[in-house]
C-alpha cells in the first residue's frame, strides 16, 4: 500500500467528518518527523562532521608543520591517531552507527598514515602504488563492516588505483581501455546491489543513485569520445559503444519495471547529451552548429521534463 503523504490526509479531512484535532493526530502520526527521529539526525549528523574535521584537521596538520616535524614525530603522531581511533572503534562496536563512522575515520588515517610513511622514507612509490597499498589495507575493515559509505569509498579507490595503473603502467593503450573497464565495474557494483536488495540486504537509495550517476556519466564521456573521434581505434570504439548501448537499453527496461525514476531520467538525460553532440559534430558551421543543438538541448529536456513528471505521478498514485 502506497504511504499517504500530507495532501491525501488533508483530501480526506475536507470530505468526511475529521475534526480538526484528528488530523493533527494523524498528520502526528504518519506525516511528521518525530522528535526522536530529529535527535537521532543530528547526533550522527554532527558525528559526521566532527569525525570528517578531525580526520581532515590531522591532514592539514601535517601539510602545515611538515617541514618542522621530525621523522620520528611524525610517524608517532600519525599512528597514535590511528591507535585511539581503532580503540574508539572497538568502544563503539555494539553501536552500529557510530562504529561505521569510527571505520570510515580509520580507513582515510590509513591513507595518511601511507603517505606519511611514503614521504619520510622516500621509498619512491608513484601514485599506483599508494592507492594499492591503501585498497588492499582496508579491504577487510570494508568487508567487515558493511557500511555504505565506506563500499563507496573503496570503489573509488579501485577506480583511482586502476586509473594510475593504468596510465603509469599501461600507457601504451587507448584511454577507452581505462573508461571501459570502470564503466564495466561500477555497472556490475550496480547489478551486485539489486541483487542484494532482493535478498533483503538494506541498500541506501543514495548508494544506489551515486553509482547511477558514475555509470551514466562514464556512458557519456565513452560516447561521446566516439563520436568527436570516431575515425581512431576502430575495435575499442565498437566494443565500447556496444557496451554502453546495452547497459542503456537494460537500465531503460529495468527502470520502467522498478519503477526507477532516478535511472530512467539519467539515462535519458545522457542520451540527450550525446544526440546534441552528434549534431554539433555533423554541422560543418560552428554558429550553426551550437543553435541546432541549444535548440534541440531545449526541446528535449522540456519533453523530459514533462515525461519524468508525468511518469512520477502516475507511478506515486499506483
Amino acid at each position: 500500500m502506497t504511504k499517504l503523504n500530507r495532501n491525501d490526509f488533508q483530501l480526506i479531512s475536507k470530505y468526511s467528518d475529521w475534526e480538526g484535532e484528528d488530523l493533527d493526530n494523524a498528520l502526528r502520526e504518519n506525516v511528521y518527523i518525530h522528535q526522536k527521529q530529529w535527535n537521532t539526525t543530528l547526533t550522527t549528523l554532527l558525528l559526521v562532521f566532527g569525525v570528517g574535521f578531525i580526520a581532515v584537521g590531522i591532514m592539514f596538520f601535517f601539510a602545515y608543520n611538515w617541514g618542522d616535524l621530525s621523522k620520528t614525530w611524525k610517524l608517532a603522531i600519525v599512528e597514535t591517531v590511528v591507535v585511539l581511533a581503532l580503540g574508539a572503534f572497538l568502544f563503539f562496536r555494539n553501536k552500529t552507527v557510530y562504529a561505521n563512522i569510527l571505520a570510515t575515520c580509520i580507513s582515510f588515517l590509513i591513507g595518511v598514515m601511507f603517505a606519511v610513511f611514503g614521504q619520510v622514507y622516500q621509498t619512491g612509490a608513484n601514485a599506483y602504488d599508494f592507492f594499492f597499498g591503501w585498497t588492499m589495507a582496508i579491504a577487510l575493515i570494508v568487508f567487515l563492516s558493511d557500511f555504505a559509505v565506506l563500499w563507496l569509498l573503496y570503489l573509488l579507490l579501485i577506480s583511482t588505483t586502476w586509473h594510475f595503473y593504468f596510465t603509469q603502467v599501461l600507457g601504451n593503450y587507448h584511454d577507452l581501455y581505462e573508461l571501459l573497464l570502470l564503466f564495466i565495474l561500477y555497472t556490475l557494483s550496480f547489478i551486485v546491489s539489486h541483487f542484494l536488495s532482493s535478498q533483503n540486504k538494506v541498500i541506501p537509495n543514495w548508494w544506489r543513485h551515486s553509482v547511477i550517476l558514475i555509470i551514466v556519466g562514464l556512458g557519456t564521456l565513452i560516447s561521446s569520445y566516439i563520436i568527436t573521434y570516431s575515425h581512431r581505434e576502430y575495435f575499442i570504439s565498437i566494443v565500447s559503444l556496444l557496451s554502453v548501448t546495452i547497459v542503456y537499453i537494460a537500465g531503460l527496461i529495468y527502470a520502467l519495471k522498478q519503477r526507477y525514476i532516478v535511472l530512467f531520467t539519467s539515462i535519458l538525460f545522457s542520451c540527450i547529451l550525446l544526440f546534441t553532440n552528434l549534431l554539433i559534430v555533423q554541422v560543418n558551421d560552428l554558429i550553426g552548429s551550437f543553435l541546432i543543438g541549444g535548440v534541440f538541448m531545449v526541446i528535449a529536456v522540456t519533453g523530459l521534463v514533462k515525461q519524468v513528471v508525468t511518469l512520477n505521478k502516475k507511478w506515486a498514485n499506483e
